[in-house]
């Protein structure tokens, strides 16, 4: 039997001891590149960025609204808000 080093990514064996589907070994090989490319990534992203700076703008702003809505958004905001009203009260006693 053949010993295995455990790395999947680079595996020589063909009958390898080690129960990885080929899936399993695709999303393992995508983290590590996008790991060992984080700055690469990144400077695309502000190129983007800086280039849809008014259509990211108008959709952070609908996604807010829509966040806003949603009940337990809601529920917390008024939790807040009830909190620190009655802290206020606390403190001017």
């Amino acid at each position: 039997m053949k010993k295995c080093d455990e790395n999947c990514l680079e595996c020589k064996y063909t009958d390898c001891i080690v129960d990885v589907t080929p899936s399993e070994k695709k999303k393992a090989y995508y983290r590590e590149y996008h790991q060992k490319h984080k700055e690469k990534r990144n400077a695309a992203s502000r190129k983007y960025q800086q280039e849809h700076k008014e259509e990211i703008k108008i959709y952070q702003r609908e996604y807010q609204k829509e966040y806003r809505k949603r009940p337990e958004v809601k529920r917390k905001r008024k939790e807040y808000r009830k909190r620190k009203k009655q802290q206020e009260k606390e403190e001017g006693k």
